[in-house]
């Protein structure tokens, strides 16, 4: 007798049934069970803690797929019940199919899964009424999350400088970080930083710390996110949705005054927002002007598909000035400036002429000198001598 071997796959979708441990134990518990009575040998478990049946993207799934490629005996997989395997009916259906062609077969504790016209019946309802719980269920959830939203409450992890009441979605203020972000917000509004870089340098900015006590990655999108999310001022903003500017349930640690003042420094600031670029790669700059309006040009890299590339840029709208184009590269600029100094270059004639006239200068000037040190000796001596003979 040919002895039957199968592996077990077990899988829950919360973090809450991972750290409670409900659903893989038991589920493990009645794939042993079955498998006894149908004498099926397990010779391995694969569970996926917190992972979604909507998605096939599962560690362990991938694990069991690749474990059935090394295999040449034919492996049974057994499962809870289908959704385990998966809660949509394409993936459900490609799972099978790419399990059957490396020799495996699907069990289930619940159902009987046989080629019968009947059992295929079966499977077909059960896998589309899970599609249908999971869509379902969905649709209510955001429909529960919206109607929340609307009421002020905020469904979303909560931001830095936020945090949560403890088994509750109603956020209070974290002072270790809010005392740092009202800083930020004051000190940008007042004008001391120009750009995300200073902001990231900040004493501020990198004493900001996660729930772990471990300091963020400073990227230019967390700190505009910081500057602008209107969850610090205690108003809710959400447009997908169609909510916009409700007041919160929660009070905001940065005034109405303050928020709209950084974000209208936001706005002036433009590209000056993002990082300084270091003088000595654009070493014209402030001291090139506009041909049209007689502005400064300003230095800016433009992102390309390979690569950055420098440019000068007149950054006056249209109206004032009608130089096209805008954007004016560094090569070219530089080459004009080079033709430029060319063009009004002394010729080395000329210079060798002024150095002569300048050596002639001097060394009558050095002979002049010399005259009047020694005339002024002789005097000296002629002094020292009626000196000394009138005593």
């Amino acid at each position: 007798m040919i002895e039957k071997e199968g592996v077990i796959y077990t899988r829950v979708s919360t973090a809450k049934q991972v750290t409670e441990g409900s659903g893989l134990e038991s589920q493990r518990a009645a794939c042993l069970s079955y498998a006894k009575e149908h004498e099926i040998k397990v010779i391995k478990t694969f569970s996926d803690a917190g992972f979604s049946g909507a998605t096939t993207k599962r560690p362990s799934l991938h694990q069991l797929i690749n474990f059935l490629k090394s295999r040449e005996k034919h492996t049974y997989i057994i499962f809870h019940d289908l959704s385990r395997v998966a809660r949509d009916n394409i993936d459900y259906y490609a799972l099978k199919s790419i399990f059957k062609s490396y020799g495996g077969t699907l069990l289930s504790t619940k159902e009987e899964l046989d080629d019968s016209a009947e059992s295929e019946l079966i499977e077909g309802i059960r896998v589309s009424m899970n599609t249908f719980n999971r869509r379902f269920f969905k649709e209510l959830s955001l429909s529960n999350m919206e109607q929340k939203l609307h009421s002020g409450y905020w469904q979303w992890p909560a931001p830095v400088g936020l945090k949560y009441l403890e088994d509750s979605k109603v956020l209070v203020e974290e002072k270790r970080n809010s005392i740092l972000i009202k800083k930020i917000y004051e000190d940008f509004a007042a004008g001391k930083y120009i750009s995300f870089k200073q902001i990231k340098d900040s004493y501020e900015a990198k004493c900001l710390t996660n729930k772990k006590n471990k300091p963020f990655m400073l990227k230019d999108g967390f700190i505009k996110n910081i500057l602008s999310n209107n969850l610090y001022r205690g108003v809710i903003h959400y447009p997908k949705w169609n909510v916009n500017y409700i007041e919160a349930s929660h009070e905001g640690f940065i005034s109405d005054d303050l928020f709209e003042a950084v974000q209208r420094k936001l706005l002036e600031k433009g590209v000056k927002r993002h990082v300084q670029i270091p003088s000595n790669h654009f070493p014209l700059k402030g001291n090139i002007e506009c041909g049209i309006c007689n502005k400064l040009l300003v230095a800016s890299y433009s992102q390309g598909r390979n690569q950055k590339y420098p440019y000068y840029r007149c950054n006056s709208n249209k109206r004032d000035c009608s130089n096209e184009p805008k954007n004016m590269p560094l090569k070219r600029i530089h080459e004009q400036f080079l033709d430029l100094l060319k063009g009004a270059r002394i010729n080395k004639s000329v210079l060798k002429l002024g150095d002569a006239i300048l050596e002639d200068v001097f060394n009558a000037r050095d002979t002049h000198l010399r005259g009047i040190e020694e005339s002024n000796a002789n005097k000296l001596a002629e002094l020292k001598k009626s000196y000394f003979g009138c005593h």
